[in-house]
């Protein structure tokens, strides 16, 4: 048994898992007993960072009250374009109200790329059968483009009188439902124009 704990602290390694275990092989000398306590220690080592990390981000945060002062003032001084009033964040970040609504729309555009939900409809039917396959993420990429692209004629063509909210429906329920019951997309896109594009949603 070592007379200090000083004689057996290792000096400074990034891998702090190994320093620990190695402190503890001279005090313990038993094998299962460290290798019991180490998960111990990753444990408390975790919650530490942890509450670490909710201090730091609860230090950047503003009170409704000062949010809401500081929009006051910026008001009276005429300074509207430093108005953030549309953003839902408790801290000051250089984020306008447009930003935030884009930064929501592609959140939004992601979660239509869940593996299986748009899938592209092939051409062969001559046994009545829609046949499809998993889009490739280009594929999906230009569906979801359409989706959410400028209000135009091919666009209402592609999504045959489905609104936005129909398909962000869809979504949620392929999200939602286990895999038999899931909704999906069969989308027929055409290289010459998208005006022989549309999409279909099954079952």
């Amino acid at each position: 048994m070592v007379s200090s704990w000083d004689t057996v602290v290792p000096t400074y390694s990034s891998d702090w898992l190994s320093d620990v275990a190695l402190s503890f092989i001279p005090l313990l000398q038993d094998q299962e007993l460290i290798m019991y306590l180490m998960e111990e220690v990753k444990y408390q080592k975790r919650q530490h960072e942890e509450t670490l990390s909710r201090d730091f981000h609860q230090s950047l945060r503003v009170s409704a009250e000062e949010r809401y002062k500081r929009i006051s003032d910026l008001s009276m001084r005429r300074k509207f374009y430093k108005v953030n009033a549309s953003v839902p964040v408790s801290c000051t970040l250089p984020f306008d109200g447009g930003m935030w609504r884009n930064s929501q729309i592609l959140l939004r555009m992601i979660r239509y790329f869940n593996s299986g939900l748009i899938r592209q409809r092939l051409s062969d039917e001559s046994d009545n059968i829609v046949r499809n396959v998993e889009g490739t993420v280009l594929f999906k990429a230009l569906t979801v483009n359409m989706i959410y692209g400028k209000d135009s004629f091919e666009r209402h063509e592609f999504l045959d009188g489905w609104a936005q909210h129909d398909l962000e429906e869809v979504v949620r329920e392929f999200e939602d439902y286990e895999s038999f019951e899931r909704p999906f997309f069969i989308v027929s896109l055409s290289d010459k124009s998208w005006e022989r594009s549309w999409l279909e949603i099954f079952p």
